[in-house]
């Protein structure tokens, strides 16, 4: 999955000094908190996607890295077990190469598990599109209920002068 590095959205210029703003993830628009002729400062929440499904995601990715954090700690103390039963000629080189394998293993979905909680944090704090600058709210083309694809298509929801 390619994540696309920005602060408040996606701006695509409209005309002279106009960007059309559009959220950078996908969802549906929950509210538009702006009007047209409003001034905004950079920073100002503009729109908010229904962020049910965003927190969703986020709070099983982050019961993901516990799970991965406790299995990895398994692994750890394992491999710690095993090594000292080869040290003492307990345990055969076999063993030893299971423990180190289990223990690569768990790190790898340990790392996994992490960079997915980032990008489900990443994604729920851009369900919140903000103005990028100050200015002035020019139209509101988008609305409640509105379903926003960035992967599919640009919907712009809000733009600034």
């Amino acid at each position: 999955m390619a994540v696309a590095v920005m602060v408040v959205g996606i701006a695509v210029p409209a005309n002279a000094g106009e960007r059309r703003l559009a959220f950078a993830v996908a969802g549906v628009v929950d509210k538009v908190l702006v009007r047209s002729g409003q001034k905004v400062a950079a920073g100002t929440p503009l729109a908010v996607l229904d962020l049910l499904p965003l927190s969703a995601v986020k709070r099983a990715a982050d019961a993901g890295v516990v799970a991965a954090a406790l299995d990895h700690k398994l692994s750890v103390a394992n491999m710690q077990r095993v090594r000292q039963l080869y040290d003492d000629l307990s345990a055969s080189a076999e063993e030893l190469e299971g423990a180190e394998s289990k223990l690569a293993a768990a790190a790898a979905d340990l790392a996994h598990a992490t960079a997915e909680a980032e990008i489900a944090g990443w994604n729920l704090d851009h369900g919140t599109l903000r103005a990028p600058r100050s200015g002035v709210v020019s139209g509101i083309p988008g609305y409640a209920g509105l379903v926003v694809n960035p992967n599919a298509r640009f919907t712009p929801v809000v733009n600034l002068n």
